[in-house]
């Protein structure tokens, strides 16, 4: 907010601070990024991008573009290319503690977030990522990754009502860039530990996320 007073002519995204992939001090303001057509095109002049650094204290730095993965940690909001139920979901996510040291969910691997990938990409683009030129395939999908994590889980949710929901609902695995787990239950609080989910809903759940014959299982984590 302190840019954007100074710089009001700024645009403005929802996502306007993430954390760089592999990092845990490192972040970045984002003025623009491929979610939809509209933060995509986004526009900003070069008078204000050199009034931003000034205002940020970034010295020479030039703005660039950059890949990046949306890891969701502690809250679950929409992308701009998924528009919400208008019907507000009345169940209560269960509280948890702040660190974790093990939890039960799905693993999704890398190939099973390329199929979501994938599905998200037809829905903003309108098109295939099969229909694109072999050379493209694995940058279309790349770039829509992050959405997939941020997505995934509502779209579970609707499909599989009774599982219980906590905040803190997918987690990328310690020491991998690319593998995350979708948490049913954690030990960073009772409440959390305690969790009831039904084996028909784990089923239905394993159907939707599309991870096979995996078991649900508990994993030791560092979040």
């Amino acid at each position: 907010m302190k840019v954007y007073r100074r710089v009001p002519g700024l645009p403005r995204l929802r996502r306007r601070i993430i954390l760089m992939d592999g990092s845990t001090t490192t972040y970045m303001f984002a003025l623009k990024d491929d979610s939809s057509p509209e933060a995509l095109k986004a526009e900003v002049s070069e008078e204000n991008l050199k009034k931003m650094a000034e205002v940020l204290g970034v010295g020479d730095q030039k703005p660039n573009w950059y890949r990046v993965i949306f890891i969701v940690m502690t809250l679950y909001a929409f992308p701009p290319s998924i528009k919400p139920s208008r019907r507000r979901s009345k169940v209560a996510a269960i509280p948890q503690g702040p660190n974790p040291t093990r939890a039960f969910g799905y693993i999704l691997y890398y190939d099973c977030l390329k199929v979501w990938a994938a599905r998200f990409y037809e829905e903003l683009h309108g098109v295939k990522v099969s229909s694109l030129p072999e050379a493209e395939h694995e940058e279309a999908l790349s770039s829509m990754i992050g959405t997939a994590v941020y997505s995934i889980p509502m779209k579970v949710y609707r499909r599989v009502p009774g599982l219980p929901r906590l905040r803190r609902r997918i987690i990328l695995m310690e020491g991998s860039t690319m593998t995350y787990m979708f948490v049913l239950k954690d030990d960073s609080s009772l409440a959390a530990l305690k969790a009831k989910v039904s084996e028909e809903d784990l089923k239905k759940m394993a159907e939707v996320l599309g991870v096979g014959d995996q078991k649900p299982n508990w994993y030791r984590v560092s979040v």
